[in-house]
């Protein structure tokens, strides 16, 4: 969205812009190095994790209001292929067949024979050959991606709950308070915490809760303090979502207009590991978490803004219309031309 009245593409954008921050400390000194708020609590969080709870709490909110605007099941998978697949499917290619070969220690003509760079093209693989091996996290070629499944598993669920006409509060009510008592019992388990935080958002947009700062104010002094509290998962899935959806969609703040430039959180989120590992190889002994944010945040904000531009927003204009009726008009056409 980058409609004004809300502030959803500037949270986004700030939260992809936190999760570099944090990934550039494990990334320069090893998986061993996380930031300051790790040990400070309790080993619950750090300001990367709560970025994506950001990231799926505000996604269960917009899923939820564009598959109950639609209503379509058809258009529902259509739009949630064409917001992920284009740019993702181009950043593994290019990963794949252009980072790769040039960064790899392996000879070409070994590279090439490995199944690994084709398989890694499709996201079958998180390995390329000779890729990355040497670094201080030397596991994966884009470490970021790995929430992409939950978000999808997600997206699932709401199409799933809407052709069942179950995406209803009465229905997803229940189904949040499960996956949160099974997350509070069984710990920050990915397959149980991410859905957890998406239907938070998800049930907040079915009861339509006011989102006043005298309801903020307490929330936000809860969510924080429980950073140091075993009540933290129980308070980040409720009192902090309602927070992150009030910054969201409170008329009486407004973040500064970042989607003036496009929507350029994906782009950062799924751009930003392998410029951060790349820089880190090149930097070798002298590798220094803050010059390598210094040197990819330029870089991964220009990567964004084209992929936004060239790749993204193009695919998104594409939602409502029937691939095959765009096939069927180009037959039609085609005599014309001759």
């Amino acid at each position: 969205m980058t409609n004004r009245a809300n502030n959803f593409d500037t949270l986004r954008l700030l939260a992809a812009l936190t999760v570099v921050l944090a990934h550039s400390i494990p990334l320069t000194y090893g998986p061993q190095a996380l930031d300051i708020l790790w040990p400070l609590s309790h080993h619950q969080a750090t300001f990367g994790y709560i970025a994506i709870q950001m990231f799926f709490t505000i996604s269960g909110y917009l899923i939820t209001v564009s598959y109950l605007h639609t209503q379509n099941p058809a258009r529902f998978i259509r739009a949630r292929i064409l917001r992920l697949a284009p740019a993702l499917l181009a950043v593994l290619f290019l990963l794949a067949f252009g980072l790769g070969p040039i960064l790899t220690t392996l000879p070409l003509t070994t590279y090439f024979h490995s199944t690994l760079p084709y398989r890694a093209a499709f996201g079958l693989s998180d390995h390329l050959p000779g890729v990355f091996t040497n670094n201080q996290f030397s596991s994966g070629i884009d470490g970021s991606l790995w929430t992409l499944r939950y978000e999808a598993l997600c997206y699932l669920a709401v199409l799933l709950l809407g052709l069942c006409r179950l995406l209803r509060s009465a229905t997803v009510t229940p189904l949040f308070l499960i996956l949160l008592a099974a997350r509070l019992h069984y710990g920050q388990l990915a397959i149980l915490d991410l859905p957890t935080l998406f239907f938070a958002g998800a049930v907040i947009q079915l009861w339509h809760p006011p989102f006043l700062a005298r309801f903020a104010l307490p929330a936000g002094i809860l969510w924080l303090l429980s950073l140091f509290t075993a009540c933290y998962p129980l308070l980040s899935a409720t009192a902090g979502a309602y927070v992150i959806l009030f910054i969201a969609l409170s008329p009486s703040l407004k973040l500064p207009n970042l989607a003036k430039y496009g929507d350029l959180s994906y782009g950062v989120y799924i751009f930003a590991w392998p410029i951060q590992q790349t820089i880190t190889l090149l930097m070798g002994a002298h590798a220094n978490w803050l010059i390598n944010n210094l040197i990819t945040l330029p870089l991964v904000l220009a990567l964004a803004w084209a992929s936004w531009h060239i790749i993204e927003a193009p695919a998104l204009r594409l939602k409502t219309k029937n691939i095959f009726d765009l096939f069927g008009r180009a037959r039609t056409a085609a005599p014309a031309t001759k």
